[in-house]
Formats: C-alpha cells, structure tokens, sequence
C-alpha cells in the first residue's frame, strides 16, 4: 500500500470530492463565508469533507472518479440519473405512443434564489423589460426566460448593463428556435398555460407557475439539440412523461425548492388532463 506523502508534520490528503459532492462543499463553503467565519476555519471544514467524500464515499481501489463504475456509485451514493436525448423520449414503444419530455433543471450555486436545488425551468422573477405596457403580460416573462435559459439567448434583463434595444423581443432578434414558435402561434402546435397563482408563505412572494408544452414533433426533430440550460442552472434533467416510476421518485426528491415542487406538480397534473396517450403520471389530488 502506497503511504501518503508527508508535509511538514502531517500528509498530503487527497481532497477529490467528486462531481456529486463538490457542488454541495462549494455551497457549504459559501454559507461559512455568509457567517463570517474566519479563513482558516472555513478552509479547514470543507477539506475535511473533501477529504472525507475522497477516503470513504469513493470505492475502494478507485484513485479517480472518472474510473466509478455505475454500480459502485450507487453503492458510495454518488450517482445521478442519467439524461436520455431528446428524440428517445418520443419513440414509439409497445408500452404506449408518443411522450412529453419533461424537463426539471437542478440550480447553479451562482444564482441567490434556491441555489442547488431542484426546480422547473424557466424560473424568473416577472418583470417589464421596456414596454411597460405589453411586458406586463406574464405570458411576455415566461416566453423571454424560456429563450433565455434552455435556447441560448443571452440575458436581456441583465443588472450590468442598460437595455439600449427598442424592441429586444422583435422577431428579427429571436433566436431560431423562438422565432420558428412565434411564427407558428397555434395552440395545436405551442402554447403556454397559467396551472396556478398564489402568495408562497415561506417566502412571501407572488407564485405564477405555467404549463409550457411543444406539441408539434417538427419542432423537437429541429431544435431538440438546441435546448440546453443557461449558467443559472448546474444541469439538466429529462423525464419521460410515460414514466410513472421515475416521475414518482423525483417527486419526493428533498431536494425541491418549495416553490419549485409546487409548479412542477401542478404542471404535471394539468399535463395529466390533457395529454391523454402521451402521458402516465402518478395519480395528484390537490387539497384545499
């Protein structure tokens, strides 16, 4: 057995936290320096759990992540669901038709509101952008977000600079994309829909979740590999409208932002009145 390199009157420890674990470290790290904790403190807690996900959650023999085997990952509980490609989720198979690819992003650590948790997207604060009289619709939110955080539009709301566009929505400026949705404005093909309003009363804001469904499969055979996830987001999840299993296990991941699993529910139970063949999603009863 190897013996650890010595330095000074201790070892070099191997501090590889993993792809799974960092993030949460970085998160960790993030909320001592909130609390005002001194230097040494802050750097001698995360190393000691980077030290720890490298000695005990890696299996045994592995001196690199990249070399954990699916199994052995589930085993140090490290995994994460692996995302299937877009035209997968519509194949036709002998369990049924067409499906819904039902997208949920897990937030970057760099955004202020529910950082490393699981969310819907697009996720936004409403809000007017220049015409203070059409941008107060929040059909007009949900549509920029929507190009902004999954078809790669840069950010039109952005605190660093003045917006100097007249019309920055103007179809000329869309992303292909979007502009290919906004010229085929029909509910058969896209449409949005508002599932439910309210004030959360953990954090007191106003909550407007919506139901954003791409029915026409041109759409998807185009732009699906188009879609991908701004720097809000640390990554992307894809699941199949038709898979109850998984569905119902990600519905009762804790790692939910309170608002966010209240959209999500809420969005799949309408999907679940209306997507008829496409669809089989656990049973949700909404109490009042």
């Amino acid at each position: 057995m190897q013996q650890p390199e010595k330095i000074g009157r201790g070892y070099r420890r191997d501090l590889d936290a993993g792809p799974a674990l960092q993030p949460e470290i970085d998160s960790f790290e993030l909320s001592l320096c909130a609390e005002r904790k001194a230097d040494k403190t802050v750097k001698t807690y995360t190393e000691a759990a980077q030290w720890f996900a490298a000695g005990h959650l890696r299996p045994a023999g592995v001196t690199a992540w990249d070399d954990v085997t699916a199994k052995q990952a589930l085993i140090a509980g490290s995994a994460r669901a692996a995302l299937s490609r877009l035209p997968q989720l519509r194949d036709h198979t002998a369990g049924g038709g067409a499906r819904h690819p039902t997208i949920v992003q897990e937030r970057s650590a760099r955004v202020l509101n529910a950082a490393h948790r699981l969310a819907v997207i697009p996720k936004a604060f409403h809000q007017p952008l220049v015409d203070f009289s059409d941008d107060a619709q929040i059909l007009a939110t949900v549509e920029r977000e929507m190009e902004e955080e999954l078809l790669g539009r840069p950010e039109l709301d952005s605190t660093y600079q003045e917006q100097r566009s007249a019309d920055p929505m103007h179809i000329t400026r869309l992303s292909e994309p979007m502009r290919w949705l906004i010229e085929h404005s029909d509910v058969r093909t896209w449409r949005t829909e508002c599932v439910a309003f309210g004030i959360n009363a953990m954090s007191g804001n106003f909550e407007c979740a919506c139901l954003i469904i791409i029915d026409d499969e041109r759409w998807w055979d185009l732009y699906g590999g188009a879609v991908e996830a701004n720097w809000e987001a640390e990554g992307l999840r894809l699941y199949s409208s038709r898979d109850k299993g998984l569905l119902t296990a990600l519905i009762s991941d804790p790692r939910w932002s309170n608002e966010g699993l209240f959209a999500f529910l809420q969005g799949i139970r309408r999907l679940g009145q209306i997507g008829e063949e496409r669809v089989a999603l656990p049973s949700i009863e909404l109490e009042f």
